[in-house]
């Protein structure tokens, strides 16, 4: 089988920007014309969305036509519920937490150890700012680049 390259993967290794627009609608009209734009990659979102699969296969489809990468924000649930945006030919997938690497081994090997059918387990994490996620991305990928901080958006909350 062969996969689509990621936009924003090459773009990033490469360098350069790579622009994404969070799609709070689950329409795939918006997710086109959006894609049409030149935009990198859509951010779909059903965990605060109100977005089926079948709105998710139908907003992939619109932003494959002109290369767009999709990453999709899962809900919590099990593994079927993560694997479900591959399968419809998301390029990636958010999950509601973050963890490093190592944690991430040390949470397969504890479910493997101690996890029965069907057990969901999730670690708890550590809050992140979007500073931090920055700072981090950045030195991964690009740490020539400058980081902006812009202010914050009319009734958003700094803590």
């Amino acid at each position: 089988m062969h996969l689509r390259k990621s936009k924003v993967l090459s773009k990033i290794r490469a360098g350069k920007v790579a622009y994404s627009l969070k799609l709070n609608l689950a329409d795939p009209r918006v997710a086109e014309i959006a894609a049409m734009s030149g935009i990198d990659c859509l951010w779909i979102d059903m965990e605060h969305v109100p977005a089926d699969y079948i709105d998710l296969e139908n907003i992939i489809r619109a932003a494959k036509v002109y290369d767009c990468d999709v990453i999709t924000r899962v809900c919590r649930g099990s593994y079927s519920d993560y694997i479900r945006p591959f399968e419809a030919d998301s390029t990636g997938i958010m999950v509601p937490h973050l963890m490093s690497l190592e944690e991430a081994v040390d949470l397969v090997l504890f479910a493997f150890e101690n996890g029965k059918s069907g057990d969901i387990l999730v670690q708890k994490a550590p809050a992140c700012t979007i500073e931090t996620l920055a700072k981090a991305v950045t030195e991964l990928f690009s740490p020539e680049t400058e980081i902006k901080i812009i202010g914050i958006r009319h009734g958003e909350k700094m803590y």
